[in-house]
């Protein structure tokens, strides 16, 4: 087992920044591009080929999502709508974006399935406190089923909103 670290004293949570999702994302997207780019997934080849989904339209999603997961430290007041709007997320083709992210979602299964085993001591661990992980992927998917016409109010109220702070001097 690796080194593994206890903030607090009454905090049963253990710390090792190798399971971090943040410090390792980096390493989970390149990984997730090699995978798109060298086919492993024999049924998503499939998928994508009857989709007319290229390589150049994977790369596109790809490129948008690491825009967006490199907005989270760029721009701080973004909401995750607006920054996969901002990213060019929703102009990739919906089924770059469902090959990108099927591909991620393995990446993530393997990483948090190893991370809960290590961190989790006599039944106690992360695992069994999933209910913010749980909503925040609750929240992105709301973001994503986002239709059109919502996406095209939302961009013009930041807009306006952004006339009006500019106007105030905010």
């Amino acid at each position: 087992m690796p080194l593994q670290a206890r903030f607090q004293e009454h905090d049963p949570r253990l710390y090792n920044v190798n399971r971090d999702l943040a410090h390792n994302f980096k390493e989970m997207l390149e990984l997730t591009a090699a995978r798109l780019e060298d086919g492993t997934w024999p049924e998503l080849d499939e998928f994508l080929n009857k989709n007319e989904v290229t390589l150049d339209d994977l790369g596109e999603a790809c490129a948008s999502f690491c825009t967006y997961v490199a907005s989270a430290a760029t721009d701080k007041q973004a909401t995750m709508l607006e920054g996969l709007t901002n990213s060019g997320w929703f102009e990739c083709k919906v089924g770059a974006q469902a090959g990108y992210l099927a591909v991620l979602g393995t990446v993530l299964a393997g990483v948090a399935h190893r991370g809960i085993r290590e961190a989790t001591l006599d039944d106690d661990g992360p695992a069994l406190k999933v209910g913010d992980l749980v909503a925040a992927g609750d929240e992105c998917l709301r973001a994503i089923r986002t239709s059109r016409w919502r996406r095209f109010c939302f961009s013009v109220k930041k807009r306006i909103s952004g006339v009006v702070s500019a106007i105030r001097g905010k």
